[in-house]
């Protein structure tokens, strides 16, 4: 009983999520694979994916990460489509 009461309670819930205040706003469409052929810094980008390697530094740390199509919420989809690897 306490089973089936929390599974939709659970449901409701993650449906009420919104995007955090830090990730909404307006966002350059620009892809990986177009903003390394336009050089174009100063952009502001919304990205994901799934991080495959980390190179750690002295002074930094780079995520390699292959690309995917975010969601409503900023998600990743999980989708057998890639928009490239990007650092």
């Amino acid at each position: 009983m306490r089973t089936t009461l929390l599974i939709p309670l659970a449901l409701a819930l993650g449906a009420c999520a919104t995007v955090p205040s830090q990730l909404q706003g307006t966002y350059s469409t620009i892809q990986p694979e177009q903003a390394a052929a336009q050089q174009a810094p100063g952009e502001s980008v919304r990205w994901g994916g799934k991080i495959v390697d980390v190179h750690t530094e002295k002074l930094y740390t780079c995520f390699e990460v292959v690309g995917a199509p975010l969601d409503s919420s900023g998600r990743p989809k999980k989708v057998d489509d890639s928009n490239g690897r990007f650092l």
